[in-house]
């Protein structure tokens, strides 16, 4: 069987966590979504780093960077994402947020079909 390539678009997903169990079920949904973000990048706090270290390593269709912080601030680590991030559009995502399979790239084609600048 051949494995299909998925499309890529250029958009990072940024979610702030404390680390809690429902942040799986997010990342899986943007796992199996119709089209994947060029990165999704995860912010916890450092004290919560050991529960989700692993996880570049359990999705293989996305390039998943877990970042730490120093506080546990949802503002903080969204400001930490964003300016770490590597493409101009992006999108922040609470970890309880389930995304529909073909959500991101209805959203990347109305921005560029509105022309929204990143």
């Amino acid at each position: 069987m051949i494995k299909k390539k998925l499309k890529q678009i250029p958009v990072s997903i940024v979610i702030p966590t404390l680390g809690y169990d429902h942040l799986q079920k997010c990342v899986h949904k943007i796992n199996v979504s119709s089209f994947l973000p060029k990165e999704v990048l995860i912010i916890v706090p450092k004290d919560n780093y050991n529960k989700i270290k692993t996880y570049p390593t359990k999705y293989k269709n996305l390039k998943i960077r877990v970042l730490s912080s120093k506080k546990k601030n949802q503002i903080y680590q969204r400001i930490i994402g964003f300016k770490r991030s590597k493409t101009k559009f992006v999108i922040q995502l609470d970890d309880d947020v389930l995304i529909e399979k073909n959500c991101l790239h209805k959203l990347y084609q109305f921005k560029k079909k509105k022309k929204i600048s990143a």
